[in-house]
């Protein structure tokens, strides 16, 4: 389930976590500084969030505006679900 968390508290690290998940917050982008000095967390899942690194979506039959996207390798932005060619170097960079 989405929790749109877009933002995490600096303070995140300072707790004794051992498993992160931040699966489908779309608009998370960044992690605290705190999270270097976490020494107990050792699984972080980062899928569907815009720290995730480039993917090749699959989509429903029936999803026709997606459809252009099958197959290809794509980064998920602010903006959306882009192909990864499209992505600016900005953005790559982040």
């Amino acid at each position: 389930d989405k929790c749109e968390i877009q933002v995490l508290p600096e303070w995140i690290g300072e707790l004794p976590l051992v498993v992160l998940d931040l699966t489908a917050n779309y608009g998370l982008e960044d992690l605290p500084l705190s999270m270097q000095s976490c020494r107990t967390l050792r699984l972080i899942k980062l899928r569907l969030t815009c720290l995730s690194g480039p993917y090749a979506p699959s989509f429903e039959a029936d999803d026709e505006d997606e459809n252009s996207l099958e197959g290809r390798v794509c980064l998920l932005t602010q903006e959306g679900t882009m192909p990864l060619e499209e992505v600016s170097t900005e953005e790559l960079n982040r």
